[in-house]
């Protein structure tokens, strides 16, 4: 046999044989680990210290991109790849802007309570997070498809607001949701498939939004503290939907909803025709289809309709002939990704919206969730780099800071933090000094309130390169609203100007006894919404200079067009900073 021939056999075995063996190769971002394999990706193991990971829609490895597919579950050393015996600490999960789907995603057995879906997703498969322990999902208008079975099993699920992007829901997507309470469906529904809400044994009360055509088999079996429902006129409901019975071996089951008590359709007509669809022993057909409550329908739709972002039930009225306004750029997408990282800058946000004893801050959760993902997105620092916190107690808010300040210590003077707080600011009547005012407090006692005093002093005590604090709150005792907070004495304060020490910079929405006003229809903060306007412009490459003289301008000439009264911002920064500040950057 030729030598030649005998050679290149050789080799050719040889090289096959590597490609066999050839360990599969690994790459890690955003605290996870993923397996480059055929073709594709698929999320191999997390970091076990992680509270927060990010997962990617595709990875890249040797300048090749490698769709992300599928994860590991099972593994005889390590268990599930995200399970509570593998990943204790973690909490929280976010879908990088990469995905443009959700696939199925093993969260059972592991201590995942939130999870953050941007406005990339189109499609939530089935599947995707049945049996885990979310507590609160908010579905983005990008998505338009939930699979079967999608959130089935969630026992823990409190809370679903499904945007009206949705046209389609799969079968069972929430069964077996025993803890559901509060569901808004998307207006552009058409169908309740089956099963879709079986099981949630403490759902009480639903509104079937008028597009929805047909109830499927088994929709609402065994929700068996559902009282009112507010159904579509004209809507082909199942003779089971609402339950059925199950005789079966030695024993029988009913699985009715049998406490309906209030059943009407978006007309305000008592849905009386469907006695013969609606459990025997429910008491709306024991009465004969007489309501218990004739108007629980109303404050029921006020609810939906507030949920969908209206105020009360839509009128329908002739269009006036008018000039159109011109539109305003949403910040809420097409966020800009950055190209770098910056490992070494890191941020608190502090998002304060709903107070027990003062009234809410419109948007202020918007604001905080927004300037999070500007903070990762356009200007790429890492997620782990960012803590936030929505609605925080006065002692959430102590630890948040001293979390930043043991950080920039650690760092020893190389780091750089941003600090971003969207909420009620209250004066001191007697010193005309500036608190920031947690959910559990109130105006009329400083000492429930967090020292603006106290905030640049441990700040500026602590090594850095610089510290930027952004401020969308006014300290003269009025909320957003321009009306002065229950506790309030009814006068606006003119507090003193605190002069921050150290590397810091402080830009804050409104100036002296003025208000900071919210931007209604763009929700958000007028201030918070500029900042974001420009670091969209810009994709973040802009000095605080510019970023400074673009914010102030625009929310003074917006605020006295809209509101009629001044809103000016305010950019301070330390004596020692003098104007260097002003060439600086936030990437």
């Amino acid at each position: 046999m030729d030598s030649n021939y005998m050679k290149n056999l050789f080799l050719l075995l040889t090289a096959v044989l590597c490609s066999l063996t050839a360990p599969a190769q690994k790459v890690k971002t955003g605290g996870v680990t993923y397996l480059i394999k055929d073709g594709h990706a698929i999320i191999y193991e997390a970091d076990k210290n992680a509270s927060e990971i990010t997962i990617e829609g595709f990875v890249v490895y040797k300048g090749q991109q490698y769709k992300v597919t599928a994860i590991r579950n099972i593994s005889l050393k390590k268990g599930k790849a995200l399970s509570r015996a593998v990943c204790p600490k973690l909490r929280h999960v976010t879908f990088s802007r990469t995905c443009t789907e959700i696939m199925s995603f093993s969260l059972l057995d592991s201590n995942v309570e939130t999870i953050t879906i941007p406005n990339t997703i189109s499609r939530i498969l089935a599947g995707a997070f049945r049996d885990s322990r979310l507590s609160r999902v908010e579905i983005p208008n990008s998505v338009v498809y939930i699979g079967k079975v999608a959130f089935a099993g969630c026992s823990y699920l409190q809370q679903i607001l499904i945007s009206n992007s949705v046209k389609e829901i799969g079968a069972g997507a929430f069964s077996s949701c025993e803890n559901l309470k509060m569901v808004k469906l998307p207006a552009s529904l058409e169908s309740i498939e089956d099963d879709m809400f079986g099981g949630c044994s403490t759902l009480k009360e639903i509104v079937i939004p008028s597009s929805v055509r047909s109830i499927e088999k088994g929709a609402f079996w065994d929700c068996k503290q559902l009282f009112d429902i507010v159904l579509p006129d004209g809507v082909n409901v199942d003779k089971y939907a609402f339950g059925y019975q199950y005789h079966g071996g030695w024993t029988g089951y009913d699985y009715y909803c049998n406490n309906l008590s209030n059943v009407k359709y978006h007309s305000g007509k008592t849905a009386s025709d469907l006695l013969d669809f609606l459990p025997p022993e429910c008491p709306f057909v024991k009465s004969g289809g007489k309501l218990r409550n004739p108007d629980f329908d109303k404050p029921l739709l006020a609810k939906y309709y507030a949920a969908q972002g209206a105020s009360t039930v839509p009128v329908v009225q002739e269009p006036e002939a008018a000039v159109p306004d011109v539109a305003m750029e949403s910040v809420d997408r097409d966020i800009p990704a950055a190209k770098k990282a910056q490992p070494k800058t890191f941020v608190l946000v502090i998002a304060n919206e709903q107070y027990s004893k003062e009234s809410i801050v419109p948007y202020a959760v918007n604001d905080g969730k927004m300037f999070e993902q500007y903070c990762h997105q356009t200007l790429g620092i890492p997620q782990k780099n960012i803590h936030k916190v929505e609605n925080a107690t006065l002692n959430n808010m102590k630890y948040e800071i001293d979390w930043l300040c043991k950080v920039l210590m650690a760092y020893k003077g190389e780091a750089r933090a941003i600090v971003y707080y969207a909420g009620h600011g209250i004066p001191d009547e007697a010193s005309k000094t500036a608190y920031l005012l947690p959910v559990d407090g109130y105006g009329s006692n400083v000492s429930t309130g967090y020292s603006l005093k106290e905030l640049y002093k441990v700040l500026s005590e602590q090594p850095s390169q610089s510290v930027t604090v952004f401020l969308d709150a006014c300290f003269s005792g009025a909320n957003r609203e321009s009306k002065m907070m229950a506790s309030a004495r009814g006068v606006a304060i003119k507090v003193k100007e605190q002069k921050p020490d150290g590397k810091l910079i402080v830009f804050s929405a409104a100036q002296g006894d003025e208000t900071a006003y919210p931007f209604k229809e763009q929700q958000h903060g007028m201030f918070t919404y500029y900042l974001l306007k420009k670091l969209k412009e810009t994709k973040g490459d802009v000095t605080l200079g510019d970023l400074s003289d673009y914010v102030t301008t625009e929310v003074q000439r917006q605020s006295i067009v809209v509101n009629g009264k001044m809103q000016t911002p305010k950019i301070i920064s330390s004596i020692s900073m003098a104007d260097s500040w002003k060439n600086m950057k936030l990437k």
